[in-house]
C-alpha cells in the first residue's frame, strides 16, 4: 500500500504529531516537513525545502555522519519490526541528542530518530528525521546563562591575553589583559580592531588561515604595537571557535604575557658576540672555508682571551684550519694531530670532549705525547678538545689552551655553547648552500638555546623544551624524558599539549616506550610512524647526550601522517645536543648547591665545636693553679658537662710510655666524686680512630654514658690546642711539686715567658707534637725521639 492513499495518511500522522518531522532525499536535502517542524524552526516550509537536513541541528558533524550512514545503507535482513510506513522496509533507527537551531539565532534541545526508508530494490528511497523537544528548556536555559556567566569570569581573571576573532580578523571580544597588552582600558575598546593593525610583525594572519583551515590549534609568535606602548614580542596560540549558531567561522586568540628578562649567567656574557659571528659566517655563503675559519677563531680568541684556540674543520680536499696564542710549528702539529684524532675516532660515541688540566701530569700518556710535549714546553698549562659534531657526523674540532691549570672550568659554558653554534656553521659552510629555511631554524634555535642555557632548575626546563618544542614545530604533543638515576628506564618529567600545558610524572605510555628507548641507544635521530587505536601517528625522537652519555629524549608526535624533511630533523636533533648540555648545567648546578649547603652546616658545627673547646680550655685555665691530676681532669670533665649537656663524661689522657689510658669520671649528681680509674691499655680502646690518633699525639677522648649505654661523642686533637697541651703535660711530670721552666731537650730555646694562662702572655708547647719547626727564635725541628718538654 504505496500509493496516494497511503501518502496521504502519512501526512495526517504527520500533521496530527507534536514532534517535528522531516523527510529528506538520500543526498540529505528536505523534501517534506510537517507543521510542527515550521514552529520549531520559526521558518516557512518553502525556505526548508532544499534545505541539508545536517544544517538544522549542532552538532552539525554528527547528524552529518549518521545520514550519511543512512543513505549508503544498502538491502539487508531487517527485523519484523522494522516493517512500517506503507508496507515499506525502514532501516535501522539511528537516535541522536542534538539541539534544533532556530530562525531567531537560539536553540532547542531535541532527541533525533533518524532511519531510512528502503526501496524494494534495498536502497535508501527517502530519510525521515522525527526531532522530539525536550519536556522542559528552562533548565538548558539556565545551564547556558551559568555556563556564559562563568566564561566570562574566567576570561577576566586568567592573566594570559583573550580575544575573540571572526573570519575575518576583525576582534569581536576581549578581556581585560588583552586590553592591557594593547594599551586600553576597557575592554569594549578592542572590540572592531583588526588584528593585523596591532601586529607589527610575526606570523599572525598565517596562524590564523591555518587554525580556520585545519580546525585544531596552531602557535603564533607577532611583536603588538598597541596605542601608548612599545613594540612587544609575544607568543600565543590560535584555537578554533566553534558557534553553535551557524554564524561565520571564529577563533580563540590566546597571548602569553610576556616574560622579563632573563638574568645571564657568569660566563655567558661572551655569547652574544659568538653567535653574531656564527651567524654572519652562515650567512655569507660566498665564503670560503678557510677564510670562515679564520674570522671564527678571531671571534674566539676575542672571547677567550688569554687563551690559546684552535680551529680544524674536515671539509672539501684538505681541511680548514686556523689558530691564535700557538706558534707556528705547534699549530701545524696541533693541526696533524687533531686530524688523526679525528680520522680515529669518527664516531659519535667516541667523539667527546677530551679536558686535561694538567697537561704536565698528562704527558706522556694519551694518543699525542709529542703535542702534549709541545704545550708543556711552550707554557701551556691545561688544555680542552671539543669535537664539533652534527646529525651524526663529525664535522672538526675546536681547541682551546690556557696558561692556568683550571682556567678551562670557567669558559666551560660559553665553549659548550660555541661548540654548538660553531657546528651548525661548519655543516652549511662545508654544503655551501643555506636557504632561508635553514635561517628561519638557526634563528629560532640560536634564541631558544640561550634561553635553556640558563634555566637551572631541571623542572623548569624540561617544561621549557617541551612547550618549545609544541611551538616551533607545530606539533600536537611533545613529552619530553629524563633518564632518572636509580630508576629502571624512564621517566616522564613534563609534558606539554596542543591546548593545555602540564607538568607531571607519570609511566611512559606504551606507543611511545620503543622510540624512546631506541632513541637513547642511537646518536641519529629517529623518526617512525606507530599505530594507536588504528590511527596513524608519527613520533620524532632526538637524544639528549652530555659527554656521549644519554640523559633523556624528546618525542614529538603529530596526530596525522606528516614526513619530517631534513631540515626539521637537523633542527630536532639540535634542540636535544643543546638541551643536553643545558641538563649538564643543571646538574650541575644543583650539585654546586648542595655542596655549598653542606659546607655551610659543616661551618655551624665547627663553631659550635669551637664554643665547646672555648669552655674547655677556660676550665683548664683555671686548673693552671692544681698539682693533683685528680683535680684537674675533674675540673676539666665538670667543664665539659656543663657544656655539652649529658649525664655523664669521662676524659681520657695517653701515657705513651706506659702505653695505657688515664681517666676521670664526673657525674651531673652532686655527690659524684672524681676517682682516677684504672688504666686501660691503648689497645683496648672502643674507636679504631682513636687508637690511630692516640698513637701519635695525646688526644682527649669524650665518653657519653646515657641508659647503661657507651658512645663516642668526640675525639680533639690536643695538639690543636696548645694551652690544654702543655698544662696536662706539665701536670703529668709535676703532680707533686710545683710548675718547673725546662729548656728544651732538643733546641735548647731560652725562657722567655710565665707558663700561666691567666697571666694572659702567649704560651705553646714544644712543635715536637707533630714534628714541625719551632715556632720560637731557634727555627730548628725538635727531635721527635726526645723526651716532651717545653718552649718558651
Amino acid at each position: 500500500a504505496s500509493g496516494p492513499d497511503g501518502a496521504r495518511r502519512a501526512d495526517i500522522l504527520a500533521a496530527l504529531t507534536q514532534d517535528a518531522v522531516f523527510v529528506a532525499s538520500p543526498a540529505g536535502s528536505i523534501i517534506r516537513a510537517n507543521k510542527r517542524a515550521e514552529e520549531l524552526t520559526g521558518r516557512p516550509l518553502e525556505s526548508l525545502l532544499g534545505v541539508p537536513l545536517d544544517s538544522l541541528f549542532y552538532p552539525r558533524e554528527v547528524v552529518a555522519g549518521a545520514v550519511a550512514a543512512a543513505a549508503g545503507l544498502q538491502d539487508q535482513r531487517l527485523e519484523p519490526s522494522a516493517a512500517g510506513l506503507h508496507g515499506r522496509q525502514v532501516g535501522p533507527v539511528s537516535r541522536i541528542d542534538a539541539f534544533l537551531l532556530e530562525e531567531s539565532g537560539s536553540c532547542l534541545r531535541v532527541s533525533l530518530s533518524l532511519a531510512p526508508v528502503l526501496a524494494r530494490s534495498g536502497t535508501a528511497a527517502e530519510l525521515v528525521a522525527v526531532a522530539t523537544p525536550q519536556a522542559s528548556q528552562e533548565p538548558l536555559r539556565e545551564e547556558l546563562q551559568g555556563a556564559r556567566a562563568l566564561a566570562t569570569l574566567v576570561a577576566a581573571a586568567v592573566s594570559d591575553a583573550i580575544a575573540l576573532v571572526d573570519s575575518s580578523g576583525v576582534v569581536v571580544m576581549a578581556n581585560p589583559a588583552m586590553a592591557r597588552m594593547l594599551g586600553f582600558d576597557d575592554p569594549l575598546d578592542c572590540i572592531g580592531l583588526r588584528v593585523d593593525s596591532l601586529a607589527a610583525g610575526g606570523n599572525l594572519q598565517d596562524a590564523l588561515s591555518k587554525a580556520l583551515q585545519r580546525g585544531r590549534p596552531v602557535g603564533a609568535d607577532l611583536y603588538l604595537a598597541g596605542p601608548g606602548t612599545a613594540t612587544t614580542r609575544v607568543r600565543g596560540r590560535v584555537l578554533p571557535a566553534g558557534d553553535v549558531q551557524g554564524a561565520s567561522p571564529r577563533v580563540l586568540l590566546v597571548l602569553e604575557q610576556p616574560a622579563p628578562e632573563p638574568a645571564k649567567a657568569p660566563g655567558e656574557k661572551a655569547l652574544p658576540a659568538l653567535r653574531r659571528a656564527v651567524e654572519a659566517a652562515i650567512q655569507d655563503t660566498r665564503c670560503q672555508l678557510d677564510a670562515a675559519v679564520e674570522s671564527l677563531v678571531q671571534v674566539a680568541a676575542q672571547a677567550f682571551s688569554g687563551m690559546g684556540v684552535g680551529l680544524v674543520a674536515l671539509g672539501g680536499q684538505r681541511p680548514a684550519a686556523a689558530w691564535r696564542g700557538f706558534s707556528e710549528s705547534l699549530g701545524r702539529s696541533l693541526v696533524s694531530s687533531v686530524v688523526a684524532r679525528l680520522a680515529r675516532t669518527n664516531k659519535p660515541e667516541e667523539s667527546t670532549p677530551l679536558i686535561v688540566p694538567d697537561l704536565a701530569s698528562y704527558a706522556g700518556r694519551g694518543d699525542d705525547p709529542a703535542l702534549v710535549a709541545s704545550l708543556v714546553a711552550e707554557g701551556w698549562r691545561s688544555c680542552v678538545f671539543m669535537p664539533l659534531m652534527l646529525a651524526g657526523r663529525v664535522l672538526g674540532m675546536f681547541v682551546v689552551a690556557s696558561t692556568e691549570p683550571q682556567r678551562q672550568i670557567v669558559v666551560a659554558a660559553p665553549l659548550e655553547q660555541f661548540a654548538l653554534y660553531l657546528s651548525m656553521a661548519l655543516s652549511l659552510l662545508v654544503e655551501r648552500r643555506l636557504t632561508e629555511g635553514e635561517k628561519r631554524w638557526f634563528e629560532q634555535f640560536a634564541e631558544f638555546s640561550n634561553e635553556v642555557a640558563v634555566t637551572p632548575e631541571l623542572d623548569k626546563l624540561v617544561g621549557l623544551v617541551a612547550r618549545e618544542a609544541v611551538r616551533v614545530f607545530e606539533a600536537d604533543w611533545a613529552v619530553v624524558y629524563l633518564v632518572q638515576p636509580g630508576h629502571e628506564g624512564l621517566e616522564v618529567a613534563a609534558n606539554a599539549e596542543a591546548e593545555k600545558r602540564s607538568e607531571r610524572k607519570a609511566p611512559i605510555p606504551a606507543e611511545v616506550f620503543p622510540v624512546a628507548r631506541e632513541a637513547l641507544e642511537q646518536t641519529a635521530l629517529i623518526v617512525r610512524l606507530v599505530t594507536t587505536n588504528g590511527a596513524d601517528r608519527t613520533l620524532a625522537a632526538a637524544r639528549f647526550s652530555t659527554d656521549g652519555e644519554a640523559t633523556g629524549v624528546l618525542v614529538v608526535g603529530w596526530d596525522e601522517v606528516r614526513v619530517l624533511d631534513d631540515l626539521a630533523k637537523r633542527a630536532l636533533e639540535l634542540v636535544a645536543r643543546r638541551v643536553g648540555v643545558a641538563i649538564h648545567h643543571a646538574r650541575a648546578y644543583e650539585e654546586e648547591a648542595s655542596r655549598v649547603s653542606r659546607m655551610k652546616a659543616a661551618a655551624e658545627e665547627a663553631m659550635e665545636v669551637e664554643a665547646r673547646v672555648r669552655s674547655l680550655l677556660w676550665a683548664a685555665s683555671a686548673a693552671a693553679e692544681l698539682t693533683d691530676l685528680n683535680r684537674v681532669l675533674w675540673t676539666l670533665t665538670d667543664a665539659g658537662l656543663r657544656t655539652v649537656n649529658v649525664e655523664e663524661i669521662r676524659i681520657y689522657l695517653a701515657d705513651h710510655e706506659a702505653g695505657v689510658l688515664r681517666g676521670a669520671t664526673v657525674g651531673r649528681a652532686p655527690d659524684v666524686v672524681a676517682q682516677l680509674e684504672d688504666t686501660i691499655p691503648l689497645q683496648r680502646t672502643a674507636s679504631v680512630r682513636a687508637d690511630a690518633a692516640l698513637s701519635e699525639a695525646p688526644y682527649l677522648v669524650s665518653v657519653v654514658e646515657e641508659a647503661g649505654k657507651s658512645y663516642e661523642t668526640a675525639l680533639i686533637p690536643l695538639r690543636t690546642h696548645a694551652a690544654l697541651v702543655g698544662l696536662l703535660e706539665e701536670v703529668i711530670q709535676t703532680q707533686d711539686g710545683p710548675w718547673r721552666r725546662e729548656r728544651c731537650a732538643s733546641c735548647a730555646c731560652s725562657p722567655a715567658w710565665q707558663p700561666w694562662l691567666l697571666t694572659g702572655r702567649a704560651w705553646m708547647p714544644c712543635e715536637r707534637l707533630w714534628s714541625g719547626p719551632c715556632r720560637m727564635s731557634c727555627a730548628r725541628r725538635c727531635h721527635p725521639s726526645a723526651r716532651i718538654r717545653n718552649c718558651y
